[in-house]
């Protein structure tokens, strides 16, 4: 069984998160240290901790974004949070705009952890305790202050790095994927070395509306597909959810459906040009267009709406692969689940 990071001793501590973080923070901390002690751990995570708030500001300085929401702000200084805690902040805000595929799942009524997730009453703690006694030790370190150490690991099979629970109904996952090595020659050094080329995917478990969302950064079938067979004995060797990958159907209908919405604003002009065989001038003859979205590209067409409680938000219905991509980048976890949320209800409902 593994021990989780809290437990061991200072010395295992520090091995550990020499395998867990970028290793030029870590030197920085040990170099010139001949013993280690408990101060040497609370540095090696704070600077963990500051090294993944320096990645959230590049750029759009989605670290700003994140301090100034409502989610984050009501429970105090966001560095006092766990490494792993912020590690997911990062993977969750991170990976807006990437292609979504929606995959729907059934329970296996017999397994014990299903009856546990269909009584409303369930918390976080029961159902992370049910997780990590009937899983295997991965998960169990994936739920560990600073995640699960992956880096010696790394092979075809993807191997899990954190998992964190955004309330009683939402895990989230994150899985990474060594899928081979590039040798390249480097002028500067006058040598061959060799890059290690990683994939990686993460996913949200929707408990309460029996639906995985899954994306992925240059990710192949194979990765998608050993992802949600993890995921489908996350509880253990006995397959507590059972993978209904051929029931999701985006159509052109799918998409006039969501046309139709209240909450639908527009969709953009320069995705228009070129893809109909009639001229459009307006929203209004858009939605009137009879040849309207059939001769168009569907995946290139990104909709507006305006959902409650976000604002106004764009985002992409494929049906070419039954997917879509939120187009939002400063959106916190959060408000990204009710966009998708929103999305897989009208999907449904088009479908019904």
């Amino acid at each position: 069984m593994f021990i989780m990071f809290e437990e061991m001793s200072v010395e295992d501590q520090v091995s550990y998160l020499k395998g867990s973080l970028p290793l030029k923070q870590f030197n920085n901390v040990v170099d010139g240290q001949e013993n280690y002690t408990e101060q040497t751990v609370r540095d090696l995570v704070q600077q963990g901790k500051k090294t993944i708030s320096l990645q959230m500001q590049e750029g759009r300085d989605l670290w700003e974004h994140l301090k100034e929401s409502e989610e984050v702000r009501e429970d105090g200084e966001l560095m006092n949070r766990s490494y792993r805690e912020l590690a997911y902040y990062s993977v969750a805000m991170g990976n807006s705009g990437l292609e979504t595929t929606p995959v729907p799942f059934e329970y296996n009524s017999q397994h014990e952890i299903a009856q546990l997730i269909e009584n409303e009453q369930h918390s976080v703690e029961q159902l992370r305790e049910a997780i990590i006694s009937n899983g295997s030790e991965d998960i169990e370190a994936a739920f560990s202050e600073v995640g699960r150490n992956i880096w010696d690991v790394l092979d075809e099979y993807p191997e899990i790095r954190l998992a964190y629970f955004e309330d009683q109904d939402h895990l989230y996952l994150e899985f990474w994927v060594r899928a081979k090595t590039d040798r390249e020659f480097h002028e500067r050094k006058g040598e061959f070395l060799e890059f290690p080329v990683l994939r990686k995917l993460d996913c949200r478990v929707h408990f309460d509306d029996e639906m995985i969302e899954v994306r992925g950064r240059n990710e192949r079938n194979k990765d998608r597909e050993l992802v949600l067979e993890y995921i489908e004995h996350l509880f253990g060797n006995a397959t507590a959810l059972n993978i209904l990958e051929d029931d999701l159907d985006i159509t052109d209908d799918t998409i006039r459906y969501f046309m139709d919405l209240p909450e639908f604003v527009e969709l953009p002009h320069s995705s228009k040009a070129g893809t109909a065989r009639s001229k459009w001038t307006s929203d209004s003859d858009v939605r009137q267009d009879s040849e309207y979205p059939d001769h168009r590209p569907h995946n290139h067409g990104n909709m507006v709406f305006n959902i409650d409680s976000i604002g106004r938000i764009s985002f992409q219905l494929s049906a070419d692969n039954d997917s879509f991509r939120v187009f939002k980048h400063k959106i916190t976890p959060e408000e990204h689940r009710q966009v998708v949320e929103f999305i897989w209800r009208n999907i449904n409902a088009a479908n019904n």
